[in-house]
C-alpha cells in the first residue's frame, strides 16, 4: 500500500509540474514558415556497389510547392580529397518533380568496373544557386561510395568440410564439426580470397579474408548471433574479430593470423568484443575476450607435429632426453634434435642445421604419443626442434625449451664418496610385502644400500648410484621393469636447511604399460621449473615447513612426489603417504663390502648388518616376498596431491 500510495503521489507531482511549466512558457515565439528543395536526413549516405553496378539513386524532397518544377543542381566527386576526372560518375544537373510531387529520384551514373576496389569516393550533390531552399532540411548531401572486391562464385574447398575450434573460453568453447567450407577468389588479384563457413556458431556466417601471397587472414568484425546486456547500452550484439589490424597495432600480432594451405589449419588471434555506443563502426574488446583459435580442413593430409618433453634418463654412461610426439598420419617421418638454449635463435640455428644435414636427427614414425629419446650431454636449458617429412620436403615444423635437471653422463664428473642406506617411499612404498606365513612386512623394513656420489664440481651435490636399476635391489617390482640401463639420482643438500630433490627418471618403467616413474621431494619440486607456484625460494620453502633437513648425510623425506613425466603426469603420492630415508654413511668411503656392513659390493649384498633392513637375496623360488595386490592396475593405486 506504501508503494501505490507514492507511486500516486510522485505521477500527481509531476503533472502539476507540466501543468506549470506551460502556463510559464510565455516566450515562445513559433519559427518562419518556408517551402523549398533540400535532401532528407535519412538519405543513405553510404553505398556499396557491386563490380557490376551501373548507378545509384538519390532521393531529392521538397515541401511547400506543388506544381510540375525542376530545379538545378550541382556536384562534385573526389577520391582521398582529390577531385575525381574521367567518366565514371555522372550526376544530373537537375531533379525534376511532377506535379503534387514531394520526391524526385536522381540516378547517378557510374562504371562500378572502373573503380577501385576498396578507394572510397564522395559524390556531393548540392542545390543550385537560385534553387528555393528549405529551412528545415539540408541543401546539399556527400554519399560515400566504395566498390565492392570482385568475387567470383564459391565453390567447395577440399571436401567442402571443417571443424572450427573456439578455445578463448569467453562466450564460445568446444570444437564444432562438419561445417560447410567454400571459397571464392578476387578476379581482379589473385592472391586475394574468402573463406566462408556456414553454420557457424548460432547458425551464423563467417568471412576470412585471405592473402595467399602472405599467407595472412583477416576477420572483419562479424555479429555471432548473440546479444550481451553490456552496462548502459543495453543489450547489444556480440561481434567477433580477427586481433590485428582491428584492436592492436602491436607487431606480436601482426603475423598471428595465417592459413597454412599444406596442413589445411587456419591459426586465427581473435576477439570478442561489441560495437560502443551502439555504433557499428567502431568496436570495443570484452575484456578477456581475446585468444587463439583453430579451424581444420576436413579430409585433408595431416602432416602435423607437436612434441612434448617427458623428463631426463640419467644412466651410468650418459644422459637422455625423453620425449613424446604426435606425427600427421600423412607424413612419412618426423625429425627431431636438440641443442643447448633456449631462445627463438637457438631453435632457428638448430632448424636450419637439420635441414642443412649438419645436425643429427631422430626419426619418429606418424602415429600418436610416440617415445623417444635423445642424448644430451649435461644438465642446462635445451631446444627442441623437429618437423614432418613428406616426399623429402619438409612440411610443418615444431619447437619447444625444456630443462635437464641434476647430473649424469661424462660431461659430469662424480666420485665415490659413500655407502647409501635407502628405504624408498616412491615405487614400492604403495604395496604389501608378505612373508610366506602371511604376516605383512612394513616398507621400512625393505631397505637396501647403494654407491653414493658426491659432484667434483658442486660441494653439497649429491646422486645415488643406479638405486632402482642396480642388480642387487631387493624389490620385487623390479621384475616388471623394463629399463635396462642403470639410472642414478640427484640430491641436492647445497642447502643443508632445505634439500631438493628435483623432479627426474626414477630408472623404474612398468614394462606393463610403459609407464615410466619420475620422483621428487615437495622442496625439489615446488623450487623447480614444472612447479605450479613459481619463484619461489628456500626460505619460502622452509617457512612453510615443507623442507627437509641434512644431518650429517641423514635425510628423512615425509612426502614422496612422482608421476608418468615432468608435465601433466607429476604430482601424485602413494595414499598412504609413506616416507623415505637415504642414510650417506661416509665412513664406507665406497669400499667393497666388508662382513661388518661398511662399504658396498657391487655384485651381490648380503644383509645390512647396521640397519637390518634388507633380507638375503635368494632364488627367486625362495624368496619370503609377494605382493598382495596386482602390478597391472598401477595409476588406480595413485591420487593427486597438487
Amino acid at each position: 500500500m506504501k508503494l501505490f500510495k507514492y507511486t500516486m503521489v510522485a505521477a500527481l507531482s509531476a503533472l502539476a509540474l507540466g501543468f506549470t511549466a506551460c502556463d510559464d512558457d510565455e516566450d515562445f515565439i513559433p519559427g518562419a514558415p518556408s517551402e523549398g528543395v533540400f535532401f532528407s536526413e535519412t538519405e543513405p549516405t553510404v553505398v556499396s556497389l557491386e563490380t557490376s553496378s551501373t548507378h545509384f539513386d538519390v532521393n531529392v524532397s521538397r515541401a511547400g510547392i506543388t506544381e510540375a518544377a525542376t530545379y538545378a543542381l550541382t556536384s562534385t566527386v573526389t577520391a582521398g580529397g582529390v577531385e575525381v576526372e574521367g567518366g565514371d560518375f555522372f550526376v544530373p544537373v537537375s531533379a525534376t518533380f511532377d506535379e503534387g510531387a514531394t520526391t524526385s529520384v536522381v540516378r547517378v551514373l557510374v562504371n562500378g568496373a572502373n573503380l577501385v576496389t576498396g578507394q572510397q569516393y564522395d559524390v556531393t550533390i548540392a542545390l543550385a544557386e537560385g534553387v528555393p531552399g528549405f529551412n528545415y532540411g539540408n541543401s546539399n548531401i556527400t554519399i560515400h561510395v566504395t566498390r565492392q572486391a570482385a568475387w567470383g562464385d564459391w565453390e567447395a574447398y577440399g571436401d567442402g568440410l571443417c571443424t572450427y575450434t573456439y578455445e578463448t573460453g569467453f562466450i564460445l568453447s568446444g570444437d564444432d564439426p562438419d561445417l560447410p567450407l567454400s571459397i571464392r577468389h578476387n578476379t581482379e588479384n589473385p592472391d586475394l580470397h574468402q573463406f566462408r563457413i556456414e553454420h557457424w556458431y548460432n547458425n551464423t556466417t563467417l568471412i576470412i579474408d585471405y592473402n595467399s601471397a602472405t599467407g595472412l587472414c583477416e576477420i572483419a568484425p562479424q555479429y555471432t548471433g548473440t546479444k550481451v546486456n553490456v552496462g548502459d547500452l543495453g543489450e547489444v550484439p556480440l561481434m567477433y574479430a580477427t586481433a590485428y589490424p582491428t584492436f592492436t597495432d602491436s607487431e606480436d600480432f601482426k603475423n598471428a593470423n595465417r592459413f597454412y594451405e599444406d596442413e589445411g589449419v587456419f591459426e586465427l588471434y581473435v576477439v570478442y568484443c561489441i560495437p560502443y555506443e551502439a555504433s557499428e563502426t567502431g568496436y570495443a574488446m570484452l575484456k578477456d575476450g581475446d585468444g587463439f583459435e583453430y579451424c581444420t580442413v576436413g579430409e585433408y593430409a595431416d602432416y602435423s607435429v607437436d612434441v612434448e618433453y617427458n623428463g631426463t634418463l640419467i644412466y651410468d654412461t650418459e644422459m637422455s632426453a625423453s620425449f613424446t610426439a604426435n606425427v600427421g598420419k600423412d607424413a612419412d617421418e618426423a625429425l627431431f634434435a636438440v641443442a643447448e638454449g633456449n631462445s627463438e635463435a637457438a631453435a632457428q640455428a638448430l632448424l636450419e642445421g637439420m635441414l642443412a644435414g649438419t645436425v643429427a636427427t631422430t626419426s619418429v614414425a606418424p602415429g600418436e604419443n610416440m617415445a623417444f629419446s635423445i642424448p644430451v650431454a649435461s644438465a642446462g636449458e635445451y631446444v627442441v626442434v623437429g618437423y614432418t617429412v613428406k616426399n623429402g620436403e619438409p612440411k610443418t615444423p615444431v619447437a619447444d625449451t625444456f630443462t635437464v635437471y641434476g647430473g649424469g653422463g661424462a660431461a659430469d664428473p662424480w666420485t665415490d664418496v659413500a655407502v647409501v642406506d635407502i628405504v624408498d617411499g616412491w615405487i614400492h612404498a604403495g604395496f604389501q610385502f608378505k612373508d610366506n606365513s602371511g604376516n605383512v612386512i612394513p616398507y621400512t623394513d625393505l631397505g637396501w644400500q647403494v654407491v653414493g656420489q658426491e659432484s667434483t664440481e658442486v660441494p653439497g651435490l649429491y646422486r645415488l648410484k643406479s638405486p632402482w636399476t642396480d642388480p642387487n635391489c631387493p624389490l620385487v617390482q623390479m621384475e616388471g621393469n623394463s629399463n635396462t640401463k642403470p639410472a642414478h639420482i640427484i640430491v641436492d643438500a647445497t642447502n643443508p636447511d632445505c634439500v631438493k630433490i628435483p623432479p627426474q627418471y626414477s630408472g623404474f618403467t612398468f614394462s606393463g604399460d610403459g609407464a615410466e616413474f619420475y620422483i621428487s621431494n615437495l622442496a625439489g619440486y615446488y623450487l623447480s621449473e614444472i612447479s605450479a607456484v613459481p619463484d619461489l625460494t628456500d626460505d619460502d620453502i622452509i617457512n612453510a615447513g615443507l623442507n627437509e633437513i641434512w644431518e650429517d648425510g641423514y635425510v628423512y623425506i615425509g612426502t614422496c612426489l612422482f608421476g608418468y613425466d615432468l608435465a601433466d603426469e607429476f604430482g601424485y603420492s602413494w595414499k598412504s603417504e609413506p616416507y623415505a630415508e637415504i642414510f650417506f654413511d661416509f665412513s664406507g668411503k665406497g669400499k667393497p663390502a666388508k662382513k661388518n656392513g661398511l662399504g658396498v659390493n657391487l655384485k651381490r649384498l648380503e644383509t645390512s648388518a647396521r640397519t637390518g633392513y634388507r633380507f638375503p637375496i635368494l632364488e627367486r623360488s625362495q624368496r619370503p616376498l609377494s605382493i598382495s595386490n596386482s602390478l597391472t592396475p598401477l595409476k588406480n593405486a595413485f591420487h593427486i596431491v597438487r
